[in-house]
């Protein structure tokens, strides 16, 4: 399930990941920090990225078949 991010709220996960839930509106920048806690609560130093959205990303519809191009119509042949 994908996590929701709010500002200056930290999200706590026992997985070795995060799965963003995608509500970033374009044209904003964001910081994310990553501090990663041990078994016995060492805590890493901070570690930083600053994400810029562009844009929207439309994902493609279904593949398939393309369109039908009829060919060309057959002469008719001789009669008689």
């Amino acid at each position: 399930m994908a996590t929701l991010f709010k500002v200056n709220v930290p999200v706590t996960t026992a997985a070795n990941f995060v799965d963003v839930q995608n509500n970033l509106a374009a044209g904003t920048t964001h910081t994310f920090q990553l501090v990663v806690v041990d078994e016995q609560g060492n805590r890493s130093d901070a570690k930083t990225a600053k994400i810029v959205i562009k844009g929207t990303v439309v994902p493609p519809g279904p593949v398939g078949p393309g369109p039908v191009v009829p060919g060309p119509t057959p002469s008719p042949g001789p009669t008689g």
